[in-house]
Formats: C-alpha cells, sequence, structure tokens
C-alpha cells in the first residue's frame, strides 16, 4: 500500500493504514476526503498509479457515476455526508471509467479510526463491463466531467 510520503493527514506516521490491503482495490482517505493510501490493485483497476492520487480529494480521482449515469462522487456525495454524521454506508454499485474501459464496481466502504482521527476506505470490487446509460436512464443534463467519463469528450467539449 503507498502512503503520501508516509505520513497521515496530521503529519504524523501512519502504521494503521500500511497495515491495510486487499487483493480487491483499495484506497483509504483522511477525514479531509484525501486519498492517503492507494494499493496495487487500485492501480490496475482504476489505471492511476499512486503518485497521481495521493493527496486529492476521492471525487477527482474516482469520478464514479451511479448506474444511471448521474455523479455519485463529489465534495458533497452521499458517502461523505453519511461517513462525516457518522452512519455507516452500504455497498453500492458505482460505474467507474477504468483501465479496462466502463465497468460496473462495486463499492464497500469502512469507517476506522487512526489514533483519533478519521480514516476511511474503500474497497472495490470489479463486477465486470458496464454499458453507458441511455438517455432514457439519464436524470436530467450531463456535467461535463460526467460526460468525458461516459466517453462523449466532442458532448463535453459542446458544455464548455
Amino acid at each position: 500500500m503507498t502512503m503520501a510520503d508516509g505520513e497521515h493527514a496530521l503529519g504524523a506516521q501512519s502504521p494503521a493504514a500500511e497495515e491495510f490491503d486487499s487483493g480487491d482495490a483499495l484506497f483509504s482517505m483522511n477525514g479531509g476526503m484525501q486519498i492517503v493510501s492507494w494499493n496495487e490493485a487500485a492501480e490496475r483497476l482504476i489505471g492511476k498509479p499512486a503518485a497521481e492520487v495521493i493527496g486529492r480529494p476521492c471525487w477527482e480521482a474516482i469520478a464514479g457515476l451511479n448506474p444511471d449515469g448521474s455523479a455519485a462522487c463529489g465534495p458533497d456525495c452521499a458517502w461523505i455526508r453519511s461517513l462525516r454524521s457518522g452512519r455507516l454506508v452500504s455497498s453500492q454499485d458505482l460505474l467507474l471509467d477504468t483501465a479496462r474501459g466502463l465497468r460496473r464496481v462495486a463499492v464497500t466502504t469502512v469507517s476506522a479510526n487512526d489514533r483519533g482521527s478519521p480514516l476511511y476506505l474503500h474497497v472495490l470490487r470489479d463486477e465486470g463491463p458496464a454499458e453507458r446509460p441511455s438517455e432514457e436512464t439519464r436524470k436530467g443534463p450531463l456535467s461535463r466531467r460526467q460526460l468525458r467519463v461516459l466517453g462523449d469528450p466532442a458532448a463535453a467539449a459542446k458544455l464548455a
């Protein structure tokens, strides 16, 4: 598991985060939702090396979509609101633009405590290829980011 220079959000070594690993893609975030660890399976699935995502907000690195094509990840997504309020989050399916194209991915979230600081983990299990949501399944207009993730850069450019 790769850590941000081996440091926790508070600047102290984070041995707890270094102990997390999985055969599935796994990454952890601090209380500010910045990625602090990213395993090799995440590199393979998402196609981004740890050096590219460590320290970035999770929603920028992942850019997950709900099955209907609407944005799932963002600075105020349902997961972040639930985690910050202390509510547990059930596993959910997302569409992710991965190294192997658009994939349906089951995301399990684990909330931990690292010496008094919150630590959140997402475990990503690849569930197979996903079809692009049709116009009928989309809920309203898509953002430029959603269109890029769905592989429609021309439509995204029109929104610029």
